[in-house]
């Protein structure tokens, strides 16, 4: 699996509303309106609570739960594809390396 080190919000401002653990976001610089599901949803959480970037282990730290005890990999490689189509959709962005 190819990962990028670290993620951050793409630039541009956004609006979005969370309704349970799903999100709907509006994108000003595409005008682009996108329905997020659970992990989505707590991805573009975790970017805005991590402003200056955040790398794919701390992401994985913050999503874990006991439930997923067993399954990092297996979450790892969810969490790297929801951030690619987050990058897709220009709402998160690979920081150079």
């Amino acid at each position: 699996m190819q990962t990028q080190s670290r993620w951050r919000l793409a630039a541009g401002s956004s609006a979005w509303r969370r309704f349970d653990d799903e999100a709907v976001v509006y994108h000003d610089a595409t005008g682009s309106t996108h329905h997020l599901g659970p992990l989505g949803s707590a991805l573009l959480a975790a970017l805005v609570h991590h402003r200056t970037g955040v790398d794919v282990e701390t992401l994985l730290h913050d999503l874990h739960d006991e439930s997923t005890n067993g399954a990092d990999a297996a979450l790892a490689v969810e969490i790297e594809r929801t951030l690619r189509e987050l990058a897709r959709l220009d709402l998160a962005t690979p920081e150079a390396q």
